[in-house]
């Protein structure tokens, strides 16, 4: 489906939201803030393990949980093999007003640039105070066995 730009400011971000956590939920709650409606593109599994390891929850069961988020409007599982393409693709389709991302993303300066060309707002969110993150959970899970 392709969107047309209206006055509801879409909001577009993605993630691999593995491991659902409040850095996870604070993101998301500080995304749709910004506009008046949040889409949020899930990595596949494949997207995962393509960019940092096997995921811990399965796709599936990651779109159920962001799909029942209050603050999401809309979500889906991503099917590009990397974060990059997935982005340009779903950004061309949904044509968001705002796109909200990490100063930590790994492909930060390419999303400038994808921003950049089709005119969309970046905002930028910083990562929670505290260690929430996947990677964090799964040490302390490991620490903890």
């Amino acid at each position: 489906m392709t969107y047309i730009r209206s006055c509801v400011r879409r909001v577009f971000v993605s993630g691999c939201f593995d491991l659902l956590h409040t850095g996870h939920l604070e993101f998301l709650e500080f995304a749709r803030a910004q506009g008046d409606y949040l889409i949020v593109s899930i990595a596949s599994d494949e997207t995962i393990r393509a960019l940092k390891r096997e995921p811990i929850i399965g796709e599936h069961d990651r779109y159920l949980m962001v799909r029942a988020l209050r603050c999401v409007d809309e979500c889906f599982i991503s099917r590009g093999k990397n974060d990059n393409d997935d982005c340009l693709q779903y950004v061309k389709n949904f044509l968001p007003d705002i796109w909200v991302v990490n100063y930590t993303d790994q492909n930060l300066a390419k999303k400038v640039n994808l921003a950049e060309q089709f005119n969309i707002g970046l905002v930028y969110n910083n990562r929670p105070e505290g260690n929430w993150s996947t990677t964090h959970l799964i040490e302390k899970i490991k620490c903890s066995v």
